[in-house]
């Protein structure tokens, strides 16, 4: 039998900032305080609520356990007490022996999170990822000319300039977190946990986690060059309320915010609007303004159908009694919630 984890790692098991982050925080506990028996938790926007409310249910499976969260927004939910019992967030405190929950969302920083006995790292710096925050709080004061060789740093940028192209694009690790974000995509396509566990123990454990991306995904080239396919023939631009709109379908393997990052590098100045349509079991539509000029409203569009949106960018979930991977079908419909806003 295994030995018991002293510590868990709960992350974003759906991008580079969250696989990273975790692969780091593996790093600072096993060099810097000595744990090597780790546990990682990869969560994804759907299964986040069970996850914790499953936690706080179970303090068994917590006890006497530090537990570090990060890349993942505080919510609301955490904090709601039901009748005769606590919130989640403070089953989940008294269940482990400590609690650090790193992470960069704005609405993080307004939760309250340190007065339910959590130790809660935001950073400064507005555009800091979760991992530069695991980086500099847990890790850049092992650095000196013993750590020469120490890539913790690169990574850390790695997951920087894929959570804020806008400012890092020129970067040269901007590359590295594309091919990341592909296969960190693509495995959660697939349902491969055991891939991208084993993701964050290369990095943590300075594993050649670049030769893992690599081989991954020349083993399923054919189905990825099937997505790129799909995506180059099902595009197209519609007219509604004076907003030119570039809609397009996007197989489920492709990086979401990194596909319209692409496009929107194409079409920017020449759409009012760029919609992407995933289809399952992603099941997902985001929205990123085209920058002609004309200020399409994404910010309401995606709140109206029950949302999110940040700075001008933002998605929904589609519903799943419609065939989204018919592109006629995927397009008008998309269509016809475009137009049913504008209506109301």
């Amino acid at each position: 039998m295994g030995e018991i984890a002293k510590a868990v790692i709960i992350t974003h098991g759906e991008d580079v900032d969250g696989i990273i982050s975790a692969g780091l925080l593996c790093r600072y506990l096993n060099e810097v305080i000595n744990l090597s028996n780790l546990e990682s938790i990869l969560v994804s926007h759907k299964n986040f609520d069970n996850l914790f409310c499953k936690l706080a249910r179970n303090s068994s499976a917590l006890k006497g356990k530090r537990l570090f969260i990060a890349d993942l927004a505080l919510k609301d939910s955490l904090f709601v007490k039901k009748e005769g019992e606590g919130s989640v967030i403070e089953k989940i405190v008294q269940s482990c022996s400590s609690l650090y929950w790193l992470d960069h969302h704005k609405t993080s920083k307004q939760m309250d999170f340190e007065s339910y006995g959590g130790n809660y790292i935001s950073g400064s710096e507005q555009s800091k990822s979760a991992s530069m925050l695991v980086y500099e709080e847990c890790l850049a004061f092992r650095m000196g000319e013993e750590m020469v060789a120490d890539d913790s740093e690169e990574l850390a940028l790695i997951a920087q300039c894929n959570d804020y192209p806008e400012i890092f694009s020129e970067h040269s690790c901007f590359k590295d977190g594309y091919e990341l974000q592909r296969a960190i995509s693509f495995a959660n396509y697939r349902d491969d946990d055991i891939f991208l566990d084993n993701l964050v123990k290369s990095i943590g454990f300075y594993q050649n986690w670049r030769l893992m991306i690599d081989d991954y995904l020349v083993k399923h080239k054919s189905l990825l060059d099937f997505a790129d396919a799909y995506l180059e023939k099902n595009q197209d631009i519609v007219l509604i309320n004076d907003y030119f709109i570039f809609i397009f379908g996007v197989h489920p393997t492709l990086p979401q915010k990194e596909t319209l990052r692409n496009l929107r590098g194409i079409y920017q100045g020449k759409v009012s609007a760029i919609v992407g349509i995933f289809f399952a079991p992603v099941l997902n539509a985001l929205v990123f303004q085209g920058y002609d000029g004309k200020n399409f409203p994404v910010d309401d569009l995606c709140c109206r159908m029950n949302g999110g949106s940040r700075d001008g960018d933002g998605g929904f979930s589609l519903s799943g009694e419609v065939d989204w991977s018919d592109f006629k079908i995927a397009k008008k419909k998309m269509v016809e919630i475009i137009v049913n806003y504008f209506a109301v």
